[in-house]
């Protein structure tokens, strides 16, 4: 083993041989990146833009992980990526993102489709890669599990659920390729209440179908009539009519409907007694 045998160095040699190192030591750790982590206590350097090749993470065990603020009217946090998702929120047993504002005219979460005239907000349920955007649409819901899927869902208990509006479009329009393309369903009130000023109240283009509230009553020959029950509600107000649909002999016509409000039900009587079967038509309004 060789060993040194010149003469001990000065405290000074040994101080700014110390110092020189110590120098080289820092621009060293200054001219390239390393991982910190911080703890509860130290400082984060602020300010600046940066740039970096590995993910910053901030956690708390306890409460808010990483709060943003803006005292003026800027955005006080602001997520934005090129290729990838701009602001990810996930939650295993809470809410993924939410929004809460207090003022009467902005709301809370906005979605805005810019210049490739997507879709502004998208909803949907299931564990399932995200649908295709929709068009020049602000909303789109999305459920596909089973029949008892559905891609929106609007509540009020006293207002409305769901509202529609459009100057010179559709404010509402339903369609399906085989099933029912609206359905209204109340318990006491009004299933479906249209109005119009000056066009039409109801407008269709096709058959007109009505459940229990119209159809058709066979009055047998040689009787004068035949009592019907619809299976709703009569009251009152309600006024049934009927008309023949077949030649019940001669002059025979529908005399008149009986209705009975206790029973709900009612009695078609013709003016003689039929030669033969014949199908009387009802319609029950009111």
């Amino acid at each position: 083993m060789l060993i040194d045998t010149s003469s001990p160095r000065s405290r000074r040699g040994i101080l700014a041989g110390g110092l020189g190192g110590l120098v080289a030591l820092t621009v060293n750790a200054l001219g390239r990146p390393r991982s910190v982590s911080a703890l509860d206590g130290e400082p984060m350097l602020v300010g600046g833009e940066y740039s970096s090749s590995s993910v910053t993470s901030v956690t708390n065990a306890t409460g808010d992980g990483l709060v943003g603020g803006s005292s003026g009217a800027g955005i006080a946090v602001t997520g934005q990526g090129s290729q990838g998702i701009g602001v990810h929120g996930f939650s295993a047993s809470n809410i993924g993102v939410q929004g809460v504002t207090d003022s009467s005219s902005l709301p809370a979460v906005a979605g805005r489709a810019g210049l490739g005239d997507g879709t502004g907000v998208m909803g949907t349920s299931g564990d399932i890669p995200l649908p295709g955007a929709k068009a020049k649409t602000g909303v789109y819901g999305h459920a596909t599990q089973d029949s008892a899927s559905r891609g929106v869902w609007g509540y009020s208990p006293a207002g409305l659920g769901v509202y529609g509006e459009s100057t010179t479009g559709r404010a509402v329009q339903a369609v399906a390729t085989s099933g029912i393309a609206v359905r209204a369903s109340v318990t006491t009130g009004t299933g479906c209440y249209v109005t119009s000023t000056s066009g039409y109240a109801l407008r269709t283009d096709g058959k007109v179908r009505l459940d229990k509230s119209a159809g058709l009553a066979t009055v047998a020959g040689g009787t004068s009539a035949i009592p019907v029950t619809p299976g709703i509600d009569l009251t009152t107000t309600s006024a049934v009519i009927a008309t023949l649909n077949g030649n019940a002999g001669g002059s025979t016509a529908v005399k008149r409907v009986a209705i009975d409000t206790s029973t709900n039900a009612f009695t078609i009587y013709l003016t003689a007694n039929a030669t033969a079967s014949v199908r009387v038509a009802w319609l029950v309004v009111g």
